[in-house]
């Protein structure tokens, strides 16, 4: 024979999450077995134990999708999620995603969870993201004009996470030969310089992010030159047009004509051409032109003209051709 005996309520339980204690005697003829079982009545309650989980879970990288999901216990279930980055609000919904996650989105993240019974907050949870080299850029010191000759230090900065484990220099997209290779800043002598390209590598991501900068240095004109043209022989009472080119930086502002003829020199003009509309004998001799900025002026080396073509003169009904250098009169 069975018998069923009920307990009651333990008077040590003062608050309305009662336990109900259930004894069970369990007759035979030949043994008695007692059996205890307790179980939890489950009353309204507002939400509890709320915490956030990130997925994929470790290093989060730039434009990889990233999801957060909120989670609470609560009776009745959430009713609500809301998401917060610091003390702003995001979204409300149980899951914050993002497609195609940025270095911006770097923060720290958590949720409510919400009933009618009331709301908790999770711990903030933060959210790290990756991401190779960019906005890279050189630095010069000393800062303005720089003279020929002179130290000038070049430093590379550039944003990344985690930092920037290698920088590399580069001349004229030429790799410099410099150490350590790590170093973020060199220091070289102006007048090797002519342009300058930065390279970074960030070996984490294996990726690279080429930055090519150009750094031109103020110099005062070199190279200075005369170019002639027609080119070859020049006949007497032709143009002819003297050009003078010259490497500057900034840009030559003036350019200045002179013509030598022994000791003797002459200005003849400005501007970086000089015409001669009618070349004549008078007009034969040594010209060079200074090319000038404001860090200095140099000249030309001289180029010598003189009339060496034929000379074809024609006088009523008699027609005359000398070759050579001549000097001609007629009565």
């Amino acid at each position: 024979m069975v018998h069923l005996v009920v307990g009651h309520i333990l008077p040590s339980v003062k608050r309305l999450k009662a336990y109900v204690l259930y004894v069970y005697y369990l007759s035979t003829a030949k043994k008695v077995e007692k059996k205890l079982n307790s179980r939890s009545l489950f009353l309204p309650d507002a939400p509890k134990s709320t915490s956030v989980s990130v997925s994929p879970s470790g290093e989060i990288v730039e434009g990889s999708p990233v999801t957060l999901t909120c989670s609470s216990n609560a009776n009745p279930p959430v009713q609500r999620y809301s998401w917060f980055k610091s003390s702003d609000m995001l979204e409300r919904k149980q899951s914050l995603f993002f497609a195609d996650i940025s270095s911006g989105d770097s923060g720290q993240y958590y949720c409510e969870a919400q009933n009618r019974i009331g709301n908790h907050t999770s711990t903030a949870v933060t959210v790290d993201v990756q991401y190779a080299p960019k906005s890279t850029s050189v630095s010069v010191s000393p800062s303005g004009e720089i003279v020929e000759g002179s130290p000038v230090t070049l430093t590379c900065s550039s944003n990344a996470n985690p930092p920037v484990q290698r920088y590399s220099w580069f001349q004229s997209m030429i790799q410099l030969g410099l150490k350590p290779r790590t170093s973020r800043t060199v220091i070289l002598l102006s007048q090797l310089l002519s342009t300058l390209g930065l390279h970074c590598q960030d070996t984490l991501f294996s990726q690279t992010l080429n930055d090519h900068r150009l750094l031109s240095l103020p110099d005062a004109p070199k190279s200075t030159s005369v170019s002639v043209s027609p080119s070859g022989e020049i006949v007497e009472g032709s143009p002819v047009t003297l050009t003078c080119s010259s490497n500057a930086n900034p840009p030559v502002q003036r350019y200045s004509w002179f013509q030598s003829s022994g000791a003797a020199v002459w200005e003849k003009g400005s501007g970086q051409s000089l015409n001669i509309s009618n070349f004549s004998s008078g007009d034969s001799g040594q010209y060079y032109c200074e090319a000038q900025n404001k860090h200095g002026a140099h000249n030309s080396t001289a180029v010598p003209l003189t009339i060496t073509g034929t000379v074809r003169i024609t006088h009523r009904d008699m027609s005359v051709a000398f070759s050579g250098n001549c000097q001609i009169s007629l009565c």
